[in-house]
């Protein structure tokens, strides 16, 4: 098996999916946040992403984002699924392939119950029969982050594409990088993205760009150019603004409240994420307003 090529890297945005009232896909409100990323420095976009709320959706509902995101977008789309057996992985993969994603990132099955080094291989090479598309692991779940040695197998029998670490994997992505494997390394950490790239990461995968994309890009951008003093700059401030957004319980409603404040109306999180924002709403917008970030 050969290795797959990445159709992008650099800043890639993990669209947050806008939702009505009652929960459902707004799809015209997609459209513009579709639109608006397409027209920024971001690299590209991702469908599926960490504060997207599209774990356990089906095939369909997949396929029926990455058609009207891929359909609509400017840039390269990749899609993130996060699976609970090689069944489901099986079926996402080809909905999200066959709704025009460019890549897959799959996250390992499942979080309670881990599966062992044979059993990750046979799904991705699985998987591998299944679409043309490359494949990235997510390693990217708190509480159960794949180990570098795992990581290096996959990429030794050639099985996935690249890699994605996020979670609490600040040390997991210092040694995976020291390792210098054949393949791209996205950081999802967000107030580690600088660090990253420093260290060798060949982008971001970021829920934090689809809200101040300029800012992420320009980061990447400073970097790329060897500006580190503005990269820093850039890098603080962002970290700065993700110190308000980022909760345990509340994260998703005060990512929300920020594109709002940006006057992005995205919607409230699906319930049970839906919490009263009035404890916070007043906290996520003077710290976007400190940082000029109010549109």
């Amino acid at each position: 098996m050969e290795t797959r090529s990445m159709p992008v890297q650099g800043v890639i945005a993990g669209i947050i999916t806008p939702f009505t009232a009652k929960g459902s896909v707004a799809w015209e409100q997609l459209q513009a946040e579709t639109e608006l990323l397409s027209r920024s420095l971001v690299d590209g976009l991702c469908v599926g992403s960490f504060m997207s709320e599209t774990e356990g959706a089906t095939p369909d509902e997949m396929f029926r984002l990455c058609k009207a995101v891929s359909g609509q977008a400017k840039k390269p789309a990749v899609a993130m699924i996060s699976p609970d057996s090689q069944q489901e992985a099986s079926e996402l993969v080809q909905a999200v392939d066959t709704g025009g994603a460019k890549a897959v990132i799959v996250a390992q099955p499942h979080y309670l119950c881990q599966p062992s080094l044979k059993g990750l291989v046979g799904m991705f090479a699985a998987l591998r029969e299944e679409t043309r598309l490359p494949l990235v692991l997510s390693n990217c779940q708190r509480t159960a982050m794949i180990t570098v040695e795992i990581m290096r197998h996959l990429v030794k029998e050639k099985v996935i594409d690249g890699i994605l670490v996020g979670g609490d994997g600040a040390h997991v992505m210092v040694d995976l990088l020291c390792l210098h494997l054949d393949v791209p390394v996205f950081s999802g950490i967000e107030d580690l993205h600088y660090v990253g790239l420093l260290m060798g990461a060949q982008g971001v995968i970021s829920d934090l760009a689809a809200i101040f994309p300029g800012e992420v890009a320009a980061m990447y951008r400073a970097h790329c150019d060897g500006k580190h003093d503005d990269a820093r700059s850039h890098h603080e401030r962002l970290v700065r603004l993700w110190r308000a957004l980022e909760h345990p319980s509340e994260q998703r409603a005060r990512v929300r409240s920020a594109l709002i404040t940006r006057g992005r109306n995205v919607g409230r999180p699906r319930s049970p994420y839906n919490v009263d924002e009035a404890g916070f709403i007043a906290e996520v917008r003077s710290a976007l307003e400190r940082e000029g970030s109010v549109s």
